[in-house]
């Protein structure tokens, strides 16, 4: 796999009232990794783009919604690191295409429409169904959720540079 440094600082945001307090807040900038593949979106693609790597696959193929983050994060590394990519997007396709979609499909990723019931009762079978017959074809989950999306996840704790009382975790649709 390319090298890909996913460092990111840890930044003190300065505050009055808490510093009143005798209390310090810091943030993890892991929206300063990449400005498409950043934060967890870069942490859950890691090791299955390396896992697609090891097992000779060259097509990603994941599931998303019209404005989904993740297929802009796979399309993104998928452009970067040299995959083929495939987003099945849940409902109808939208004339124009929605900022996030255009992106997908400027950095080359193939869009499929989904209705939305299908997309909801069977991604494994409309993978095998689409890409079943394509020994490169790589399946990613929606949203990269896997063991080694969370495998990749939990290294944030590594990397953190001092021991901090407590550790918050902000949550979107995850």
């Amino acid at each position: 796999m390319n090298s890909f440094s996913i460092h990111s600082p840890e930044e003190e945001l300065p505050d009055e009232r808490l510093e009143a307090k005798g209390l310090r807040l810091f943030v993890k900038r892991d929206d300063m990794i990449h400005p498409f593949i950043s934060g967890n979106k870069w942490r859950k693609l890691r090791y299955l783009m390396e896992e697609s790597q090891r097992q000779g696959k060259t097509h990603m193929v994941s599931f998303g919604g019209a404005f989904s983050n993740h297929l802009l994060a796979l399309a993104t590394a998928g452009a970067r690191f040299g995959f083929r990519t495939t987003g099945f997007i849940r409902g109808e396709e939208t004339v124009p295409l929605n900022d996030t979609l255009f992106l997908c499909r400027q950095f080359g990723m193939q869009l499929l429409y989904i209705r939305r019931q299908d997309y909801r009762e069977r991604k494994q079978e409309l993978f095998q169904e689409y890409f079943g017959h394509d020994p490169f074809a790589f399946y990613i989950d929606e949203g990269g959720r896997s063991p080694l999306g969370a495998k990749g996840c939990s290294e944030l704790l590594d990397e953190l540079s001092r021991p901090y009382d407590h550790i918050i975790v902000p949550c979107g649709t995850g």
